[in-house]
């Protein structure tokens, strides 16, 4: 799973994909996100953290771009 996904980034980087594409609708951040007594929008700033989070986690750039080092150790070659 961890080479498929990092090739489909590597496509979309590719192809042109920009950092500000990683992003939500602009609604989630103004209607709740779920039912209840602690109904809560998500800021951008908390949708701003979660994503250095996964790229932290998938061992990509603060850009969202892949290392070479990590290409190169799931076999990916450019």
């Amino acid at each position: 799973g961890e080479r498929i996904n990092n090739l489909k980034k590597q496509f979309n980087i590719r192809e042109g994909w920009v950092m500000d594409q990683d992003n939500l609708p602009k609604r989630i951040f103004s209607e709740p996100l779920s039912d209840g007594e602690n109904r809560q929008s998500l800021s951008e700033s908390d949708l701003g953290t979660m994503i250095k989070s996964y790229y932290d986690a998938r061992e990509w750039t603060s850009d969202g771009l892949i290392p070479q080092s990590k290409l190169k150790s799931l076999g990916i070659e450019c």
